[in-house]
């Protein structure tokens, strides 16, 4: 979670940065390798995003506007309680752990 959480994921894009990968463009499709590429749009990852923001709007009880972009609480829900903060987060970072 800690590695989700502080953008540590190994991707394409960070591994070329190190040196680790030959290419920064993801194995799949070909498009730069970002977390959020991974995460919300390749493959599977816009099913699973959706779902998985379908249980974030459930556990604050609203409608998220439709985006692809992973929630940052401190700038879209900053009006919650900080249990609720921290929830989210770690729904996001089940997501992100699961998707990487």
């Amino acid at each position: 979670m800690y590695a989700v959480i502080h953008e540590l994921v190994p991707t394409n894009e960070h591994l070329a940065d190190i040196r680790l990968a030959d290419t920064t463009r993801c194995t799949d499709c070909g498009i730069v390798d970002t977390p959020k590429h991974r995460i919300t749009e390749c493959g599977e990852g816009p099913v699973i995003w959706n779902c998985t923001r379908g249980r974030i709007a459930a556990l604050i009880r609203v409608n998220l506007p439709l985006h692809t972009g992973v929630v940052d609480t401190a700038t879209d829900f900053p009006h919650l309680a900080p249990k609720k903060q921290a929830a989210i987060v770690r729904l996001n970072a089940t997501l992100v752990e699961y998707r990487t």
